[in-house]
């Protein structure tokens, strides 16, 4: 089942949630992995992390982002993540539909947010980093990282 949330509806009108809008959106995706992950589900695949939404606040200068860091730090402990940064190399198809902003700047917010994640959820591990038009690469490394974890958890 996909589940889309409510920020890329926004993206595709180019409008980006503020303040509280970007909070609800927040704790939309919260709730809503919380649900599948208390019942059972092991793994939840999203290009759209819990921090990342964190980030975004930051990066906009909304002061609601500190409590949004402690919170995605409180989930994560909870609710351990596999953290798989897509680098985008300069062959990548950038798509604009439904993007904030031009290729450039996306991956200059990349380093932004690499940046981010090291300063506020340091605590993520392992993270793995997989060239985006690398799609075999992508497969074999979550591929192996939940291997992994399966068989730790099954020593």
């Amino acid at each position: 089942r996909r589940v889309l949330f409510r920020s890329k509806p926004h993206a595709y009108a180019g409008v980006m949630p503020r303040g509280w809008a970007a909070l609800s959106i927040f704790n939309q995706q919260l709730q809503s992995e919380h649900q599948y992950l208390s019942a059972g589900v092991e793994h939840i695949i999203s290009d759209s992390p819990l921090w990342l939404n964190c980030f975004y606040q930051s990066f906009y200068g909304e002061v609601i982002s500190p409590a949004c860091i402690i919170a995605a730090r409180a989930f994560d402990d909870d609710f351990d993540s596999l953290e798989v940064f897509l680098k985008r190399s300069a062959s990548f198809e950038f798509q604009t539909h439904g993007r904030y902003e031009i290729q450039e700047e996306a991956i200059a917010r990349d380093e932004k947010i690499v940046e981010f994640v090291n300063r506020h959820i340091h605590h993520l591990s392992p993270r793995i980093t997989v060239d985006v038009s690398d799609r075999d690469s992508i497969y074999t490394a979550i591929t192996h990282e939940i291997t992994n974890r399966a068989n730790f958890i099954l020593n």
